[in-house]
C-alpha cells in the first residue's frame, strides 16, 4: 500500500513538537490502524532520536532526511556489486527491497536486493544486517528464498542480495487456482517443513503471513522475509559473550513491526517469542486458506488494543465461517487441527511446527490426528475411512448375519473393535519406530562418537519394522520405510563413502534387502521419482562396497550404471535430490573406471557430471549447498586422478588445489567436515609428492593428518578415519624416506630416516586399531590398497 509522503511529514512535524517520551504513544494515536503509515512515521522518529545533533540540523536537515527516507526510488539505475537496481519491489520499516539484474557480464540473473533504509545507517543497523546475513547463510532449503550475496554500498548502506521469486502469494494462488482442501494442505505441509528447517537452524521467522509465502509457476511455495523485510534479534545468534540459553527471540517491534493479524498473542503483548509464535502464525494462515477469512477482525488504534482483542476473543471454528460447500469437510479434524495451532497458551499449541506438519500428513493419509479426541469411535471412523471396501463387505455380512443371529452380530462387533485397536497400536508402533530409525539418528549424526549408537538404534528399529511389515504386507508406506531403514543401516555398517563401522559383508546383506523391497515397490509405481531415487541410491552405495571394500571394480561399475539409468529420466525436473544423485553417480562411475584403467570412459562420465552441474541456474539452492560444494570438489578429485595417470602432474595438482579451495570455503559454515578437509589435503599432498615438492607435500600431509585425527577423536569407531590415517602416515613415511635418499649430509639424512620411521610407526599403530575382519580398505593412491606393504616397509627400513 502506498503511503502519502505529505501525510507522513505532517504527522512527523506534529510529533517533533512534543517531548520525546510522548512521541511513541502519540504516533500510535495519529496513525490508528494504518500499519504502513505507522511504520514510515516511526522510522523517521528513530532517525530523529538517534541522529547526532539532529535538532541542530534545522528545517533543511529534517527535509533531507524525510526525502531520503521516503524516496527509495532514487537508487534506481545505481549499481551494487555485480547488480544494477531496476525498481522498487517492497518497502518495510527497516529496509527497501529492489528488483535488480546482474550486469557484470558473466550471465543473466534477476535478484531481490534489500537495502537498509536511508537515514538508519547506525552501527546497530550494520550489525543487524551482518547478523541477518549470517543467519541466512545457514539456510539451504528448496522452500526458502536463498541468500546469494551481501555487502555495503559505496555510501555506506548495508544490503543483502536474495533469490528473486516470481510467483503469487499463497492465498492468491489458492483462490486463482480454486484449490480444494487437499492441495492446500499439501502446500502448507511444504511451508511447515521450511519453517521447521529454520527452527532447526535456531531461527524464528516471527512474521509468517500469506504475503511472505510465494508460490511459483511450478507450484512450489517459497518462504520469504528471512532477509526480505524483517530483521529479528534471536538471542541464540547474539554476539560472543551474550547469554544464549534457549531458543527465544525478541522481535524489535519498533524497528521491524510484525503484522498484527497474523501475530501470536505473546508477540503482541511484547513477551519473549519462541517457535510457538510461528506455529500460531501458520495456524492463522491455514485458517485463512481453508475458510477464506481471518480468525478475528482487528479493531483498535494501537497495539495494546489489538493485543487485548486477540488475547480475549474466542476464535470460531473454521467450518463455522467457511462457505457452506466446504463446511462439512472442515468440521471435525481440520477444525481441531487449526484451533490447536491457534491456542492462546503457547504450551497447548503443537509443540513444534514439525508436529503440526505431521498432523497435516495424518489427515491426508486418513489416520487419527493428535489434535482430535482419541476416542474409540473416532479411531474406528478413521479406520473405516481408510478401508471402505473391506468395512463395506463386513457390514453386508453383518446385516445378513443379523437376520439369523444377534449373537453373531455381537461377535462381529467385538472382532471389529479388536481390529481397530490393532490398527491403532500398529500405527503407533510404526510412528515410534520411524522416529527411532530416522528422526533421532539424524538429529544426533553430528554428535561425536554417534556412529555406533545410530547403528544400534536403526538395527533395533529395523527389527520392529520387519515384524510390522510381515503383518501388513499391503502397506507401501511401511515397506518404503523398511527399505529406507535397511539402506541407512547398511551405510552405517560398511559404506566406504561415509562414516562406517567397517563390516562390508553385513552392509551388503542389508543393501540387498533394501533393493529387493524397492524393486517391488517400483513395479507398482514405475514413474514415482522418489522411489527411483531411493533405488538409485541403493545401487550406488552397494557399488561402493563392491568396489572400495571388496575390490570388485566391474560389479561396482555395473551397479553405478544402474544408478544413472534410474536418475536420467528425472534430471529435467531440476529437483535438487535428482541433480545431486545424477552428478554423484556419474562421478563415482568415473572413479571405478579410472581405477580399472579405463580413463577415456571415465572422462566421458566426468564430462556428463560437469554438464549437469553447468545446466543448474546459479541461484539454484543446490549450487550453494554443502552437497553441491562436495560434489563439485569430487569432480576435481577424479580429474586429478585421471591427469596423474596420463602423466599430466601439474594439471592434476591444479585440480587438487581447486578441490581444496572449494572444501575450505565450507569450513566456517559447517563445523563437522573435518573428514572432507582431511581428504582434500591428502589428495593435494599426494600430487605434490608426485612432482617432488617435498616441503609443501609434507605440510599438506601434516594438515591432512590433523583434520583426520580430529575426526577420529570425535568418531573413534569410524573405520574410514582409521583407514585414512594408515594411508596418510604410510605415504608420509615413503615421502620422508625419499627425502632422506636425496640428502648427502649424514646427520641430516639420519634425521630424515628417523622421521620416516616415526611415520611408519604411526601407520602401523593405526593399522592395529582396525577391526579384525578389516584387512583391506578403499584404494586410492599407490600401494594404499594393501596394508601389508606398510608392515613390510616398516620392518625393512626401521
Amino acid at each position: 500500500m502506498t503511503v502519502s509522503s505529505e501525510r507522513v511529514e505532517e504527522i512527523f512535524n506534529a510529533l517533533m513538537e512534543n517531548p520525546s517520551d510522548l512521541r511513541s504513544e502519540l504516533c500510535k494515536a495519529y496513525c490508528g490502524s494504518d500499519t504502513a503509515l505507522w511504520r514510515e512515521v516511526n522510522s523517521l522518529l528513530q532517525v530523529a532520536e538517534n541522529a547526532e545533533g539532529f535538532l541542530s540540523l534545522g528545517a533543511d536537515g529534517v527535509e533531507w532526511i524525510t526525502r531520503q527516507t521516503l524516496e527509495p526510488e532514487s537508487l534506481t539505475g545505481q549499481r551494487l556489486g555485480a547488480f544494477e537496481i531496476v525498481r522498487v519491489l517492497d518497502s518495510g520499516g527497516m529496509g527497501v527491497v529492489f528488483l535488480a539484474k546482474r550486469v557484470d557480464g558473466h550471465y543473466e540473473q534477476q535478484v531481490a536486493i534489500k537495502v537498509a533504509r536511508f537515514g538508519l545507517e547506525s552501527e546497530g543497523t550494520h550489525q543487524r544486517f551482518h547478523s541477518e546475513r549470517q543467519f541466512l547463510a545457514h539456510l539451504q532449503h528448496s522452500n526458502i528464498a536463498q541468500l546469494l550475496d551481501g555487502g555495503t554500498s559505496a555510501d555506506g548502506h548495508p544490503y543483502l542480495v536474495m533469490e528473486y521469486i516470481q510467483g503469487e502469494t499463497i492465498d492468491k494462488h489458492c483462490r486463482s487456482n480454486q484449490l480444494s482442501i487437499k492441495p492446500i494442505l499439501l502446500l502448507m505441509g511444504q511451508v511447515c517443513n521450511a519453517v521447521h528447517y529454520a527452527h532447526q537452524n535456531l531461527l524464528i521467522h516471527c512474521d509468517l503471513k500469506p504475503a511472505n509465502i510465494l508460490v511459483t509457476a511450478t507450484g512450489m511455495p517459497k518462504l520469504l522475509d528471512f532477509g526480505i523485510a524483517t530483521l529479528l534479534q534471536p538471542t541464540h545468534f547474539a554476539p560472543t559473550g551474550s547469554p544464549t540459553n534457549k531458543l527465544t527471540a525478541t522481535a524489535d517491534s519498533t524497528a521491524a513491526p510484525f503484522t498484527p493479524e497474523f501475530a501470536a498473542p505473546e508477540q503482541l503483548c511484547g513477551e519473549p517469542v519462541t517457535t510457538a509464535a510461528d506455529v500460531y502464525s501458520l495456524g492463522v494462515v491455514l485458517y485463512r486458506l481453508l475458510s477464506g477469512k481471518l480468525p478475528y477482525k482487528i479493531c483498535g488504534d494501537n497495539l495494546q488494543d489489538i493485543a487485548e482483542t486477540v488475547t480475549n476473543i474466542t476464535i470460531p471454528a473454521p467450518s463455522s465461517v467457511a462457505t457452506p460447500a466446504i463446511q462439512k469437510q472442515l468440521r471435525g479434524d481440520l477444525d481441531s487441527l487449526v484451533l490447536k495451532a491457534l491456542h492462546k497458551d503457547p504450551a497447548r499449541r503443537y509443540s513444534s511446527v514439525q508436529e503440526l506438519a505431521d498432523d497435516i500428513d495424518r489427515y491426508l493419509a486418513g489416520h487419527p490426528l493428535k489434535a482430535s479426541n482419541s476416542t474409540w469411535l473416532y479411531r474406528a471412523g478413521k479406520f473405516i475411512g481408510r478401508h471402505r471396501v473391506g468395512v463395506g463387505l463386513g457390514t453386508l455380512a453383518a446385516i445378513s448375519l443379523l437376520a439369523g443371529s444377534l449373537i453373531s452380530t455381537w461377535q462381529w462387533q467385538i472382532a471389529q473393535a479388536k481390529q481397530v485397536e490393532a490398527e491403532r497400536r500398529s500405527q503407533d508402533v510404526h510412528e515410534l519406530t520411524s522416529m527411532v530409525v530416522f528422526d533421532i539418528p539424524k538429529s544426533i549424526s553430528e554428535l561425536p562418537g554417534s556412529t555406533p549408537l545410530r547403528e544400534r538404534m536403526i538395527r533395533k528399529g529395523v527389527a520392529y519394522l520387519d515384524t510390522l511389515e510381515k503383518t501388513r504386507t499391503d502397506s507401501p508406506e511401511l515397506r518404503n520405510d523398511l527399505a529406507s531403514a535397511y539402506l541407512e543401516l547398511a551405510r552405517l555398517q560398511g559404506n566406504p563413502m561415509s562414516s562406517n563401522l567397517g563390516d562390508p559383508e553385513l552392509a551388503l546383506s542389508n543393501f540387498k534387502k533394501a533393493l529387493k523391497i524397492q524393486k517391488q515397490l517400483l513395479i507398482d509405481s514405475p514413474n514415482d521419482m522418489n522411489l527411483n531415487l531411493k533405488l538409485a541410491t541403493s545401487y550406488m552405495f552397494k557399488g561402493a562396497v563392491h568396489g572400495a571394500s571388496l575390490g570388485d571394480l566391474d560389479q561396482a561399475h555395473v551397479l553405478t550404471e544402474q544408478c544413472l539409468a534410474l536418475v536420467k529420466p528425472f534430471v529435467h525436473t531440476g529437483n535438487p535430490q535428482v541433480l545431486k544423485r545424477s552428478i554423484a553417480c556419474s562421478t563415482v562411475a568415473a572413479h571405478w573406471l579410472t581405477l580399472a584403467g579405463h580413463e577415456s570412459l571415465a572422462t566421458q562420465h566426468l564430462r556428463k557430471a560437469e554438464q549437469v552441474y553447468k545446466n543448474i541456474p546459479a541461484n539454484h539452492p543446490f549450487i550453494s549447498s554443502m552437497a553441491g560444494h562436495r560434489l563439485r570438489a569430487r569432480i576435481h578429485e577424479e580429474w586429478a586422478e585421471i591427469k596423474t595417470r596420463s602423466g599430466d602432474f601439474q594439471e592434476a595438482l591444479e585440480h587438487e588445489r581447486k578441490r581444496l579451495e572449494i572444501i575450505l570455503t565450507q569450513l566456517q559454515a559447517h563445523e563437522s567436515i573435518d573428514r572432507f578437509v582431511g581428504t582434500a589435503y591428502h589428495g593435494l599432498a599426494a600430487r605434490l609428492a608426485a612432482v617432488d615438492r617435498f616441503v609443501e607435500a609434507q605440510q599438506a600431509f601434516a594438515l591432512a593428518s590433523t583434520h583426520w585425527r580430529k575426526w577420529q577423536y570425535d568418531h573413534p569407531l569410524d573405520v574410514s578415519a582409521t583407514q585414512a590415517l594408515i594411508v596418510i602416515q604410510g605415504e608420509l613415511a615413503d615421502l620422508r624416506w625419499k627425502v632422506a635418499g636425496s640428502v648427502i649430509e649424514p646427520a641430516i639424512r639420519a634425521h630424515a630416516v628417523k622421521n620416516s620411521c616415526t611415520a611408519y610407526y604411526d601407520s602401523v599403530r593405526y593399522l592395529d586399531m582396525l577391526p579384525e575382519n578389516q584387512t583391506s580398505f578403499p584404494r586410492r593412491y599407490a600401494w594404499s590398497s594393501d596394508p601389508d606393504t606398510i608392515i613390510e616397509r616398516f620392518a625393512d627400513r626401521c
